[in-house]
């Protein structure tokens, strides 16, 4: 009975042991502590690929795109600092240097160094989507082990120049159009804004109908143009966005435009679109008095705003 009572004592100390050892999720690591990053505190961000280098910086709350300083747009820098300041670790992947297998080596891999003023506060690499689509394979600085980071860094982070710059590329006061001038190869006209006295009820008082006005779209020698149309135009180049921008020319190779719309406001915004590089193009080289490169819009877009003249009149 003695040596039953001891076998069964060391029976349960052993599964005592068992289950105070047994880790289910098998986490027996302690993850490493990131530095707590502020999105608002972000200064710069370099991004390396191997073929490439992106500087993005913030200066006077406003963010450039490498030595150019290209305008960036805003929502994709919201994107990739939101994702920085979330950055989290969730499991170790691997500690057997295998970077290969996860796109961290020197030929995939994407490195990211955060910076908040001068000082470096993260520096990670980017490898492929983790099978669950759901987290990142990454490597930190001075760490040769694999971790999940919670989050699709690679759709965010592999992003080139110009998907980066900011797309907006006309805008204008609308509030201050003196006039309009439409110039195509063919036909040229200046479209007056005037402000004149509504139409109204017959049955109004005097005082009242000398109150209300309406603005209209005519030519020099009085000819009225659809207000409706014309506004819809304006409604379309304020704040218009191109397809992407062209890098191997400047604004100056360009000559004979096919289409020029100039807004004078208080000043004069000219904007010219030139003939595609061929039938089979589907964008329009294009530029625009206020920004210094030129660059595309697509076909249907280019379309809209090179309306046919005649089909402008009331």
């Amino acid at each position: 009975m003695k040596k039953e009572l001891i076998i069964l004592l060391i029976l349960t100390a052993g599964i005592c042991l068992y289950l105070f050892m047994y880790n289910p999720d098998k986490t027996n690591y302690k993850l490493p502590d990131l530095p707590k990053i502020s999105k608002n505190k972000i200064s710069r961000i370099e991004i390396s690929k191997p073929e490439s280098l992106l500087i993005l910086e913030k200066k006077d709350n406003k963010w450039s795109i490498n030595s150019e300083n290209y305008p960036a747009d805003l929502d994709n820098i919201n994107q990739l600092t939101d994702l920085i300041e979330k950055l989290k670790l969730t499991a170790l992947v691997s500690e057997s240097e295998n970077f290969t297998r996860y796109d961290l080596n020197d030929d995939k891999k994407i490195t990211v160094k955060v910076m908040e003023g001068a000082k470096v506060k993260l520096n990670f690499d980017i490898g492929k989507k983790a099978p669950s689509f759901q987290h990142t394979f990454i490597r930190l600085d001075k760490d040769k082990r694999v971790y999940h980071a919670n989050g699709n860094f690679q759709d965010k982070f592999n992003q080139t120049i110009d998907d980066l710059r900011d797309k907006k590329v006309v805008s204008f006061n609308r509030s201050k159009i003196k006039k309009i001038i439409l110039n195509n190869k063919d036909k040229k006209i200046t479209l007056l804004c005037k402000e004149v006295p509504l139409k109204s009820d017959p049955d109004e008082k005097d005082e009242k109908k000398s109150e209300k006005t309406e603005l209209i779209w005519q030519t020099e020698d009085g000819q009225k143009y659809d207000t409706f149309k014309i506004e819809r135009l304006i409604t379309t180049l304020d704040g218009l966005k191109c397809a992407g921008f062209i890098y191997d020319k400047k604004k100056e190779d360009y000559k004979k435009p096919e289409y020029t719309i100039i807004i004078q406001t208080e000043k004069e915004h000219k904007l010219s679109i030139f003939p595609k590089a061929d039938e089979q193009s589907s964008n329009y080289p294009v530029i625009f008095s206020d920004i210094d490169y030129p660059f595309s819009l697509s076909k249907y877009l280019a379309e809209e705003i090179m309306p046919n003249m005649e089909n402008l009149k009331k």
